[in-house]
């Protein structure tokens, strides 16, 4: 049995429990069988479905670089590569739990009437004698047998999947599958047949994070449904370790899912035969998307997995599109897998273009929460449907080029709760009126929202950098370039000194209107003004909601980390930053931190919650 950390992160000054996804004990999990119905775990599914299919763009190298999101992915991919996504990613998720389930032993004769556990035992041995032991001795003697309960917790593998890399289908890239198991050039011309099988084809690679690498090498910590592979060839070329469903060997390995890694962290730099197992990989292997041109493995490539399904045994063809006993592979593998573990179909109908549309409801000024919008504003868009990470606005204006904010742009970007984006404008929009739209990660787009941007002194005396004794912790911002700020030094874009927004463009301040307006500071008006003075306890307007801080974290989509400045946030967005064990590493890069009122604090991992 394994005993995980379950974390609290205190933020706040205040116990927050957030749910852990670090290893747990089982039955104490985060996601109880009992609240969460099929429909929801579809959903769930669906969610990391849309998640996955999206970072596929952002592979550097793979067919799918560049696109703008996952309906635009799931577009470009043939019916094969569809359906390997659609068959791996339900074995990820429904079928494939992170956490052991229960067990339960029972003596083939007892010798007393006290219950069988795992530590607490009494049971007669071969030579008639009672003994006392633990419910695993008596087991490993032959003497008891072993239930496995109904699961406690349905936390998914799936959702420790960091990201999806490759998706092979039935043909080699760059040809494509079309009805009948013809493989065609862009042109439309032949190449060949199909591929039921083959080493590079048919299979998807994901990077997996830390406690699902560790429950594939661990295998009795962790995946109930994963075991040894009983495949006499062996883990993969390039690979160290291999491992297999139970449930396709007990179905006659008609849907076999099968997984092949590296058993170390330092098996894709170990050299064998003159060369390292990843240029092995990279030189035998139709995976370019994986490789970085060198004989030295990446460091993420340690958690790197391939997964294939076998259909038929011995040959182990392993194609969704093919034809074998039971129908296609994608019609075997929904007829052997529906009702393993929860009672859903594979889900066939996930569509990532059919997203439900963004809507938003307001867009104000991400610091002062005003209405009042200026070139240089960092401003918060509220609504909902948005998608937690990977959505974009889109800025509209007759006589003027589009303006696209998101994530990577080299602005400030921030969009996970999937109810509020917060984007800075850095004088990318000039003052007038734009029609603004969000499209999120599935593709779906808002309706129109009208925006106005108010021109400000900021705008015509050309200050583009700025520094503001107020909020010297940020140094020289383009943001700042505003007069509410109270800058003192100011400079062009080509850092050619220019005066200063005057403080006499804005009315005289008032605090507890929410606006940070000039000559006020989190010292003075902290419910107005975010800064490094603002108390701990204090809140946006005295309203208990919007706390003052300044949040260090790890953005899983730029993949740094780094503090990412003063801002009000709310508990809720907070605890997002602090869900991982990754983000409770004490001392590590990845370790969330926070900053208020002179204060500072870390997320900590302990046993019973986070702090």
């Amino acid at each position: 049995m394994r005993r995980g950390l379950i974390c609290i992160l205190f933020l706040f000054l205040l116990a927050i429990v957030v749910p852990s996804l670090t290893p747990a004990i089982p039955g104490m999990g985060t996601t109880s069988w009992a609240d969460e119905k099929d429909d929801q775990l579809k959903k769930k599914l669906k969610d990391h479905r849309d998640r996955l299919l999206g970072s596929l763009k952002d592979v550097p190298g793979g067919q799918w670089y560049g696109k703008a999101s996952a309906c635009e992915v799931w577009k470009a991919m043939d019916k094969s590569q569809r359906y390997v996504f659609l068959t791996h990613t339900d074995l990820l998720g429904q079928r494939s739990l992170l956490y052991n389930y229960p067990y339960y032993f029972y003596p083939y004769q007892s010798c007393d009437d006290g219950e069988c556990t795992e530590s607490s035992c009494a049971w007669v041995d071969d030579m008639g004698y009672c003994r006392y032991s633990s419910g695993w001795d008596c087991y490993y003697a032959n003497r008891c047998g072993i239930d496995r309960g109904a699961p406690t917790d349905y936390t998914m593998a799936i959702e420790h999947v960091n990201r999806m890399l490759w998706v092979a289908g039935s043909c080699p890239w760059p040809t494509t599958w079309q009805d009948g198991g013809n493989c065609v050039n862009d042109s439309g011309g032949y190449t060949g047949r199909q591929n039921c099988g083959g080493e590079d084809n048919n299979r998807i690679y994901y990077e997996a994070d830390d406690s699902l690498m560790g429950m594939f090498r661990n295998r009795d910590y962790g995946l109930p449904m994963w075991d040894k592979s009983q495949d006499l060839a062996g883990p993969h070329k390039g690979f160290t370790n291999t491992s297999e469903t139970l449930h396709g060997r007990r179905s006659n390995f008609m849907a076999t899912g099968q997984t092949h890694f590296f058993a170390w962290d330092s098996d894709p730099n170990k050299w064998v035969e003159g060369r390292t197992l990843w240029s092995r990989f990279c030189n035998e292997r139709s995976v370019g998307a994986a490789c970085n041109g060198s004989a030295y493995a990446p460091s993420w490539a340690a958690r790197m997995i391939e997964q294939d399904l076998d259909y038929t045994s011995p040959w182990r063809e392993s194609s969704p599109v093919c034809h074998y006993s039971m129908g296609q592979g994608f019609q075997q593998y929904n007829t052997v897998w529906t009702n393993q573990v929860t009672g859903n179909d594979a889900a066939y109908d996930y569509d990532p273009c059919a997203g439900p549309q963004p809507q938003i409801g307001a867009v104000v000024d991400g610091v002062t929460y005003s209405s009042t919008i200026y070139p240089t504003t960092t401003i918060t868009i509220f609504g909902s449907g948005f998608s937690a990470g990977g959505n974009m606005i889109h800025l509209q204006r007759s006589g003027y080029a589009d303006v696209w904010l998101f994530n990577g742009d080299g602005h400030y970007f921030w969009d996970y709760n999937g109810t509020q984006i917060n984007a800075s404008l850095d004088g990318r929009a000039a003052a007038g009126t734009w029609t603004l739209t969000v499209r999120n990660a599935s593709g779906a787009v808002s309706g129109p929202y009208t925006l106005t941007i108010q021109d400000n002194a900021a705008a015509s005396n050309n200050a583009y950098y700025c520094y503001s004794s107020t909020y010297s912790y940020y140094g020289f911002q383009n943001w700042l370039c505003n007069a509410a700020y109270n800058p003192t030094y100011c400079y062009t874009q080509t850092w050619q000194w220019t005066p200063c927004p005057s403080a006499n463009t804005v009315s005289q301040a008032v605090c507890g209107n929410g606006i940070c307006e000039a000559g006020e500071s989190g010292s003075t008006c902290g419910q107005d003004c975010c800064d490094q003075y603002t108390n701990c306890w204090t809140t946006k307007q005295n309203q208990g909601v919007y706390y003052c801080r300044n949040m260090y974290y790890y953005d899983t989509q730029t993949g740094y980390a780094s503090w990412h400045g003063w801002q009000w946030v709310t508990q809720n967005e907070t605890t997002q930053m602090c869900n991982d064990w990754w983000e409770a590493w004490e001392g590590s890069y990845y370790q969330t931190q926070y900053q208020c009122g002179g204060s500072t604090g870390k997320c900590h991992s302990i046993t019973g919650g986070y702090y």
